[in-house]
């Protein structure tokens, strides 16, 4: 009933509390009130209290010292953004302010405005990616500088951001402009293995997925080197099993992938059966367990069993049908008859 009252109450304790929870629940709370309701809250501000969020939010957002705050507000920012994305206006926002801003937190060395930035750049990426068209050359370079940065932390997230573009963007010749980034983002991905951040390399790999699923003929310029890299992570018996299934799915999106990329990884060299034999050893992920022996039934079928089994056995009947007989069968052929003296 008093929409400006709420919104400049909430952006009060946002910009004024000494209290890192408050300002925290205080950016959730903006976010919930301004965007989600029909009609929105927003709608139902004054001129003034809009020009003023916009204002303390870019302000919060510059000055707030304390990452978790900040990715609050960073998600606040997005989608009052996307909620103020209008193709009818000159520029394509309602906002104007809030690209030039966030490309200069991008530009600025700061590692966390370049964060900021980058966050916010990746999560409007699908409501404004037409807006930011004109942009393109310099948004390539601003996430390639920063997916080469020093910072861990700003690589992922520009890794992140770089994923959104090249899922968002339809037009293929407007999307190849990002092909070149391929490789610092698997830098980026081998970086976090490197350290023993598997969680981090989970979310890369869960990146590199969804850009597999969506536009996989974006890959055919660095297939070679994106495939061999991903088998060589399913391949780490050091790494956890989900940071290894994560590769093999990545590759294995890739195969059934026929409608988009038709033969491209039948095409591929020894591809394969190289998938094959990794999800062959994928299924020796397996542990002498008694209950199996005494089994009478299917109820102990599956007792001793690691995660990587039953993961493998999904995948070879989704390769089987997405590559074909003609594909599998000399691979099986040639592969199962080494293997069985040791059955």
């Amino acid at each position: 009933n008093q929409p400006d009252a709420c919104a400049t109450s909430l952006l009060a304790v946002l910009r004024t509390s000494a209290a890192v929870d408050h300002r925290s629940f205080a950016a959730i709370m903006l976010r919930k009130v301004l965007t989600r309701d029909t009609p929105t809250m927003w709608s139902k501000c004054s001129d003034a209290v809009k020009a003023s969020i916009k204002i303390e939010l870019l302000t919060s957002l510059k000055s707030e010292l304390v990452k978790t705050v900040t990715k609050k507000v960073c998600d606040t920012v997005s989608e009052v953004g996307a909620e103020l994305a209008d193709e009818t206006v000159p520029g394509g926002t309602l906002w104007p302010e809030l690209l030039p801003t966030m490309f200069s937190f991008v530009q600025s060395g700061v590692p966390t405005l370049m964060e900021s930035g980058l966050t916010v750049l990746g999560n409007v990426a699908p409501i404004m990616v037409d807006v930011l068209k004109p942009q393109l050359p310099a948004l390539v370079a601003g996430l390639g500088m920063c997916l080469g940065h020093a910072s861990q932390d700003v690589q992922l997230v520009a890794l992140r951001a770089t994923s959104a573009f090249i899922t968002a963007i339809e037009d293929p010749s407007e999307r190849d402009k990002f092909a070149h980034l391929i490789q610092p983002m698997l830098a980026c991905l081998g970086a976090t293995l490197s350290s023993g951040d598997e969680v981090s390399a989970q979310e890369a790999l869960e990146m590199f997925i969804e850009v597999a699923e969506m536009h996989p003929r974006f890959l055919r310029r660095t297939l070679d080197s994106v495939v061999g890299a991903m088998l060589s992570i399913t391949r780490a018996e050091q790494l956890e099993p989900a940071t290894r299934s994560l590769a093999a799915e990545f590759l294995v999106t890739l195969c059934e992938a026929r409608d988009k990329a038709p033969g491209m990884m039948r095409k591929l060299p020894n591809f394969t059966a190289q998938l094959f034999e990794v999800l062959m050893l994928f299924l020796l992920d397996v542990e002498d367990e008694p209950l199996w022996h005494q089994a009478d039934s299917e109820q102990y079928e599956e007792e001793g069993s690691g995660e990587l089994f039953g993961f493998a056995q999904e995948c070879l009947d989704r390769i089987s049908r997405s590559l074909g007989g003609n594909a599998m069968v000399p691979v099986a052929g040639a592969l199962l008859p080494l293997w069985l003296p040791d059955a």
